[in-house]
């Protein structure tokens, strides 16, 4: 059986070649294939090759071997698990989230390993906007993409939850104020605030929302990149309507600015 380190560099050295094909996908699901080889593809064209290590951290488990990889600027850690079948070897998954626990603690046991609050944002995201459009293709499927897009927009509830929480500012005031705390401290996104008066508002946001939709394999393939936009473009627009302003949604990526008019 090829070695940890001869393996990582056999497929280091196929993947800077070129010529790593689907052959040599063995995914955790077989739907996975495609999009784990053009996450790989992605890496490959991202990160020079002489910044990718030649004996990364490993571990084995069965015939998984686990190798926990620094790449990028900032660096960002990357796990790569391979299987490693006799002679053969395949590329099983990409994660760059890993949770720190390697086995069992001592039981009975209440305390357990945290993350960044960031790490954790991401990943709480991650499982929310995955409900969102399992839920989403459910009723596209049986209702049409008009009405199951009418079904995330919550606006009135929006806008409520805005003025009940935030009672010491006038309404409008108020939904802008909750909007930035929602999007910032709840959903762990960027929020810069550049203008709020009686005419309306901007807000800058890097929302998550489409980062997650880059990075994670399966949301790519559940849906269309237009379907994902015009989800959340009719979520928000709806939210604003609720509270009396007209939107304006622009894209510098990874920033999206809001920029809100007060409808007379």
């Amino acid at each position: 059986m090829i070695g940890p380190i001869a393996l990582w560099q056999e497929f280091t050295g196929i993947l800077h070649e070129g010529s790593l094909t689907l052959d040599r996908i063995m995914p955790v699901e077989r739907s996975l294939a495609e999009p784990l080889l053009t996450v790989l593809s992605e890496l490959r064209a991202a990160v020079p090759k002489d910044v990718w290590p030649r004996n990364p951290r490993h571990w084995r488990n069965g015939d998984d071997v686990i190798y926990l990889v620094e790449l990028g600027t900032p660096a960002s850690t990357f796990c790569f698990t391979l299987v490693a079948q006799g002679d053969e070897w395949f590329v099983k998954h990409v994660e760059s989230i890993l949770l720190p626990i390697d086995s069992v603690p001592r039981l009975p046991a209440s305390e357990f390993p945290d993350l960044p609050v960031e790490t954790k944002a991401w990943m709480r995201q991650e499982i929310d906007i995955t409900n969102q459009i399992h839920m989403y293709n459910v009723l596209k499927k049986e209702r049409g993409r008009e009405l199951a897009v009418a079904s995330f927009c919550d606006g009135a509830g929006y806008y409520l939850a805005s003025k009940a929480w935030l009672p010491l500012l006038p309404d409008h005031q108020a939904f802008i104020m909750y909007m930035c705390w929602e999007q910032s401290v709840l959903r762990g996104n960027q929020v810069t605030l550049e203008k709020l008066d009686d005419t309306g508002a901007v807000v800058r946001v890097r929302a998550l929302w489409f980062e997650i939709y880059d990075r994670a394999l399966h949301l790519r393939r559940q849906i269309p990149a237009e379907d994902y936009r015009v989800l959340f473009e009719s979520i928000w627009r709806d939210r604003a309507r609720a509270a009396g302003y007209d939107l304006r949604i622009s894209y510098g990526l990874p920033y999206t600015s809001f920029e809100f008019y007060r409808i007379p």
